[in-house]
């Protein structure tokens, strides 16, 4: 079916006016809608983005994430690192309660409107007006609510870095994500990597403590690598060693989800 411009404006009149990201949120949903412009920003057209809750999927690191003094959760788009996040703050929402703060970019975590989602328990939240200032709304979460934990998604550029790096020296633990395929990606980005010691690419040797004691990669769906001590870890990773990581697999088998979707 072709979609006619008539089709695109009664979609985003019902929706309300988008961010200066161009993206929207389904308020009582976790869903998310993107326009695309021309460059009279005039639209051309949508994507919708259908996100879910799903309770369980952290289930097996729960012992890791009530122990761990910081978790950076790695994961390229799609494999569900996002959905992970939600349920790691459920746990961790368990424990802190009003201690752990969410910071919710295109509320992604919480969802849309003034009421988080179910997943958030009693934690905060704190929604990014927009994701340009992001780095001020970590900021700001941790001078004006002082958070046990603070969660943010998707880490990409040096503002955000620093305000973490900041963050850090005030006793805060962190939980955080950025994009990658795997360990060495986050270790090798030069925007990132102050995060994780800034480790020297060569000799492998830290300038600083990593920030975050462990991290899980998420392969896919359901499949997860962590690596934990990232302080000792780290060297040894950029130094072209291999380091096991301890893997949780959760995915249900094919024949499993075939007998789920007859029932």
């Amino acid at each position: 079916q072709i979609v006619k411009e008539a089709d695109l404006t009664y979609i985003m009149n019902r929706l309300g006016e988008f961010r200066d990201d161009n993206r929207i949120g389904i308020e009582g949903t976790l869903h998310r809608v993107s326009v695309m412009r021309d460059e009279n920003k005039s639209p051309t057209g949508l994507t919708i983005r259908f996100a879910r809750a799903i309770y369980g999927v952290a289930e097996c690191l729960r012992s890791l994430l009530l122990s761990s003094q910081g978790i950076l959760v790695v994961g390229a788009p799609g494999t569900g690192k996002t959905t992970l996040l939600r349920d790691i703050v459920r746990i961790l929402a368990e424990k802190l309660q009003s201690g752990l703060v969410v910071v919710d970019t295109s509320n992604e975590i919480g969802g849309a409107g003034m009421i988080a989602h179910p997943m958030l328990g009693l934690a905060r939240r704190m929604k990014v007006p927009s994701k340009a200032v992001q780095y001020a709304i970590i900021l700001e979460a941790v001078g004006n609510h002082g958070p046990d934990t603070l969660v943010i998604d998707e880490i990409k550029n040096a503002l955000e870095v620093e305000s973490l790096l900041d963050v850090s020296q005030r006793g805060v633990n962190l939980v955080a994500t950025v994009h990658g395929r795997n360990i060495h990606q986050p270790i090798r980005n030069r925007v990132i990597n102050p995060l994780l010691g800034l480790p020297n690419l060569i000799s492998g040797e830290l300038e600083s403590e990593p920030i975050f004691e462990t991290a899980v990669v998420v392969v896919e769906k359901g499949l997860y690598h962590v690596y934990t001590d990232l302080v000792n870890t780290i060297p040894r990773l950029t130094r072209g060693e291999f380091v096991p990581p301890v893997v949780f697999d959760i995915r249900i088998p094919a024949a499993a989800r075939e007998h789920v979707l007859a029932v």
